[in-house]
């Protein structure tokens, strides 16, 4: 891409890092929308595999994807903290709407 150094932190809601005897394996993809040259590339068994560039449609349907992702994640991580009477309570909320 452009040289930059480019940080993908592991986790739930972000990138996920699989070993093998190869070489690392990240997923999602990478793209770098922030620096000028907007690379997108897979790391598979150790090996980049470059895509090509996204349009700014593209970049914004992926990163509004990402958020949905993230807010699905914490929203179902409160659920699964919550007692059943507010499960139930928040069940018929939603029905009476």
């Amino acid at each position: 891409g452009c040289g930059a150094k480019v940080s993908t932190p592991l986790g739930p809601t972000e990138w996920s890092l699989t070993e093998t005897a190869t070489g690392p394996s990240l997923y999602p993809s990478i793209g770098n929308w922030q620096f000028p040259c907007k690379s997108h590339y897979w790391i598979s068994n150790g090996e980049i595999f470059w895509d090509d560039e996204w349009t700014t449609e593209q970049i914004e349907a992926g990163q509004q994807a990402e958020d949905q992702r993230r807010r699905r994640y914490y929203e179902a991580r409160e659920r699964r903290r919550d007692g059943i009477v507010k499960r139930f309570w928040r069940w018929l909320i939603s029905f009476l709407r």
